[in-house]
């Protein structure tokens, strides 16, 4: 029986060559000009905005309902859920937008990205727009044309590929009605969930190949309207065009922060729960959407009842999500963590332990030591790497900056009112060492930029004489750390003591050589500056871990006069 089906629905389909050809190319031409119109809509729209989008994204994510709004309405205004999701993670990255809003925005956006479904259901499948959009392509040229490389342009752009748009949709409407009149699916015997689930794979697989949810939208409305394909089978086609947009967050978080790849990991989320909750009252939402449809006096056409249906489960996928916004966030923040995540997490606060303040007191200062640990580690990057990492300096310093927010938030919360006088007496001392810290590492950061430029302009002697001076401090801040097992204040103070007295003669030397003629002025002046830098570098560095040292068992001998003398 089933054989005797196919059979009859081959015989039905069978075409002409010509025919045949003629519907291909139709169909490619079609699906062609939607794919540029799309292009140059988003691209336009993106160039005439500029910096605006990420004033906007800034600005309207102060809140969770704000974030999935501003989502939602950028993503209708440049009809490109990718682009969004693309900047969203690049905003991510920069950190300009934490975990929780921009998942908002994401919710957002799959939401805004449904307006593509309305615009073919209501315009481009139940009428020709061709003569409508070759008016609308040509003044988006002449734009584009008079106003090259300004916003003018990009608007022209963004007007062009709406023309485009209009006449992909029109041609994919002429293929699949020739299509319609000649092949009918809906005649197929009814797989159940397994021709469900089929559809829905063959939806995210042309969406990714296409990387577009709004082309596989056009292409399944449109069959859809020209009866290619049943009704159930178009859900689960735009269910699956719905999964398949997931790729291209997929793919723009790799080798992305941790950050970005949480955010697209949330966006997996909710587009599988979305789709979930979709297919599993699928005959319901579409009995729901067609109802709708007509009390809505939408027409009833099932191009109209398949966009309502794409917007409603996406909308009853964020109405979902939302409540479990936050402990989605702090599952997320549990993945992807990189070992400088893990460097930048507190070992030891513990804030069961604040009511004990001798225990808390050391909580403290043991997180301290390992702050300073790490401080060091940026100062000898500062001055022994050939050419420092920008990127990576910035990783160790938002590890260390992380660190030091744990501190202070953790010392916060110390009862002044009940600290006994011996802890009160260390707290000022944990203070002072967390400041040094904190200016020495701004100084790494100084000297590592200005390394860059030193070394395209450093010759001999002068590159000689920094480089030795260089060795000293880093025998100085060696020996200044206190989560050294071999720390020992004398020698560290001994090793500074060596700094201030390199730092003189080496002064000098430039100077001499300097007015010989074998130093240019301007560089000597730069090695100088980064060699003070340096040496106030490792002062604030070796401090910190003297001052410390007596409250971590070390004890500390009579601090030698440090002060600079010339």
């Amino acid at each position: 029986m089933l054989a005797a089906r196919f059979e009859c629905w081959y015989l039905r389909f069978a075409l002409s060559t010509n025919e045949l050809l003629t519907m291909l190319g139709t169909f490619i031409g079609g699906l062609g000009l939607f794919l540029t119109g799309i292009h140059l809509l988003t691209e336009g729209l993106k160039l005439a905005a500029g910096a605006a989008l990420k004033t906007i994204l800034k600005a309207s994510t102060r809140s969770t309902l704000r974030g999935v709004l501003a989502g939602a309405l950028i993503t209708a205004l440049v009809q490109s859920s990718s682009a969004v999701t693309v900047a969203t993670l690049g905003f991510v990255n920069a950190g300009l937008l934490d975990l929780a809003r921009a998942l908002t925005v994401i919710y957002g956006s799959n939401v805004g990205t449904t307006t593509i479904g309305w615009i073919v259901s209501l315009t481009g499948v139940s009428m020709n727009l061709t003569a409508l959009a070759l008016p609308i392509v040509g003044f988006g040229t002449l734009l584009q044309l008079t106003g090259p490389k300004t916003r003018r342009g990009a608007i022209g752009g963004a007007i062009c590929g709406t023309g485009l748009v209009f006449m992909g949709l029109s041609f994919l409407a002429a293929s699949f009605g020739d299509v319609g009149r000649n092949l009918d699916l809906t005649e197929l015997p009814d797989a159940g969930p397994a021709s469900v689930l089929l559809f829905v794979v063959v939806g995210m697989l042309v969406t990714t190949l296409v990387q577009s949810s709004a082309a596989t939208l056009a292409l399944t409305l449109t069959a859809a309207s020209g009866g290619v394909i049943p009704l159930a089978a178009a859900a689960a086609l735009v269910i699956g065009a719905n999964l398949g947009t997931t790729s291209t967050a997929l793919l723009a978080s790799v080798g992305a922060t941790s950050q970005a790849k949480r955010v697209a990991a949330g966006h997996v989320v909710f587009n599988v729960l979305a789709a979930f909750i979709a297919l599993l009252f699928l005959p319901f939402m579409l009995m729901l959407v067609e109802r709708l449809s007509r009390e809505l006096q939408l027409g009833g056409e099932v191009a109209v009842t398949l966009a309502l249906f794409h917007t409603l489960f996406n909308i009853l996928g964020v109405v979902v999500i939302l409540p479990f916004n936050r402990p989605l966030v702090r599952f997320l923040l549990k993945q992807f963590r990189t070992k400088e995540e893990e460097e930048g997490t507190p070992r030891y606060l513990d804030k069961t332990v604040l009511a004990v303040p001798h225990v808390a007191i050391q909580a403290a200062l043991r997180e301290l030591r390992r702050a300073g640990a790490r401080a060091n580690v940026l100062g000898l990057a500062a001055i022994t790497e050939t050419s420092p990492d920008a990127e990576n300096i910035a990783e160790r310093v938002a590890v260390f900056e992380r660190l030091m927010k744990a501190i202070s938030a953790y010392m916060a919360q110390f009862d002044r009112a009940s600290i006994p006088e011996d802890v009160s007496t260390i707290m000022p001392e944990i203070m002072r060492s967390t400041q040094q810290y904190v200016t020495a590492v701004d100084l790494a950061e100084s000297i590592s930029r200005g390394r860059q430029r030193l070394t395209e302009v450093i010759a001999e002697p002068a590159a000689s004489i920094l480089e030795g001076y260089r060795e000293i401090a880093r025998r100085a801040i060696q020996s200044g750390n206190p989560k050294d097992p071999e720390f020992s204040t004398e020698q560290a103070l001994l090793h500074l003591g060596e700094v201030e007295e390199r730092y003189r003669s080496a002064r000098d030397a430039l100077t001499h050589a300097s007015a010989d003629g074998d130093v240019e002025a301007i560089v000597m002046a730069e090695v100088v500056t980064q060699m003070a830098e340096i040496r106030q570098m490792v002062r604030r560095l070796v401090k910190a871990g003297v001052r410390l040292a007596p409250y971590l068992g070390e004890p500390v001998p009579e601090e030698p006069r440090l002060e600079p003398r010339g």
